[in-house]
């Protein structure tokens, strides 16, 4: 998912810093506090990365839900055999290459899901990222509270266990897109929205867009 970036050295670094899958969260902690940890690593990887759309004061104006436990939830995991790459339109009209990896099925709010968990097919012909997978999705606080265009989580094939994964919406992120012009978000597939409202993760940024939208 690269947004714009042409060659697959940009592509590496815009997963790696701008979706935050390396992010480090402290250990021993209380869950509040290990989801603060993993949001100040976000915003250190946005300082030190020369692609991302905020910088300095800009991130001050990040906006978060406070931490709730009863949305990092356990979803079962259906794999899914290997089979041909599927195309998923972005915010620019471009169309990029995804595998689907995985069928999650799991509940929010009382309400059963079950949704697709997918991987770059670019990724996944690279020893080094091929266990990097990426679970977008929309739900009902699109368009008000978060992004319209909805929020993806980073995974890894390594955090399925025993057929489950952890879901944590508390570490739900907005694409370089919300932020500014000049970039091309994946977005999630019809069949993975949410019919209720996450209130966890990311909210919608209190400063300016970058640009016209």
């Amino acid at each position: 998912m690269s947004y714009l970036h042409t060659t697959l050295t940009a592509l590496f670094a815009f997963f790696l810093i701008s979706c935050g899958t390396t992010s480090k969260v402290a250990s021993n902690t209380d869950y509040p506090s290990e989801i603060a940890e993993f949001r100040k690593a976000k915003k250190q990887e946005f300082r030190e990365s020369d692609h991302a759309p905020l910088k300095g004061a800009e991130l001050d104006k990040m906006r978060f839900y406070k931490a709730n436990e009863s949305f990092r939830v356990t979803a079962k995991v259906e794999l899914i055999p290997p089979g041909e790459s599927i195309t998923i339109n972005t915010s620019s009209g471009e169309e990029r290459n995804y595998i689907e990896y995985a069928r999650l099925t799991f509940e929010l709010d009382s309400q059963p899901h079950t949704m697709i968990l997918h991987t770059s097919k670019s990724f996944a012909a690279i020893p080094k990222y091929k266990d990097l997978l990426f679970f977008m999705f929309t739900d009902e606080t699109n368009g008000e509270e978060t992004y319209g265009g909805g929020r993806y989580i980073d995974l890894s094939k390594t955090d399925i266990k025993d057929g489950t994964i952890v879901l944590d919406f508390n570490k739900a992120y907005h694409p370089y897109c919300h932020y500014s012009a000049g970039y091309s978000c994946p977005i999630p597939p019809a069949d993975n929205h949410i019919s209720v409202p996450v209130k966890a993760g990311e909210k919608n940024y209190a400063g300016e867009y970058k640009g016209a939208h």
